[in-house]
């Protein structure tokens, strides 16, 4: 019976698809790469470290985000700096150039620019209206 089923299994799995087994262990990869991301959004993280930290490639980890997050690793960690960055805006007066450096931004503009592309709003207009629109 338990036969069967790895037949059945195998046969009913298209040809490139990851198997069921094969897809948690994917999903776990991807989820440690996060955790990683996370853990160390505050320093320089390029892609060959951290493939090397969850011990894959760096092009198979790069398909393994586009395919189940929908997005890059580094897309990814640029969104986890910038909800800390949001989440530290609501919290404290810290300037902007001071935040800028904090997320791994070189400049206030630079910071900015990528702000306003995730939150639709300038720094500034997210903190002195955050409570209203955001």
């Amino acid at each position: 019976a338990a036969q069967l089923m790895v037949d059945f299994v195998r046969l009913a799995t298209p040809a490139g698809a990851a198997s069921p087994a094969g897809r948690e262990s994917e999903l776990a990869i991807v989820q440690l790469a996060k955790a990683y991301l996370q853990r160390w959004q505050g320093r320089p993280i390029g892609l060959p470290e951290l493939a090397a930290a969850v011990h894959v490639s760096p092009n198979h980890l790069l398909r393994l985000f586009r395919r189940l997050v929908n997005c890059t690793p580094m897309e990814y960690l640029r969104g986890v700096r910038m909800e800390m960055a949001a989440r530290r805006m609501r919290e404290s007066r810290l300037p902007l150039k001071v935040m800028a450096a904090k997320y791994g931004y070189g400049s206030p503009e630079a910071f900015g620019k990528a702000f306003r592309r995730k939150f639709g709003a300038s720094p500034r207009a997210y903190r002195s209206g955050q409570r209203k629109a955001f």
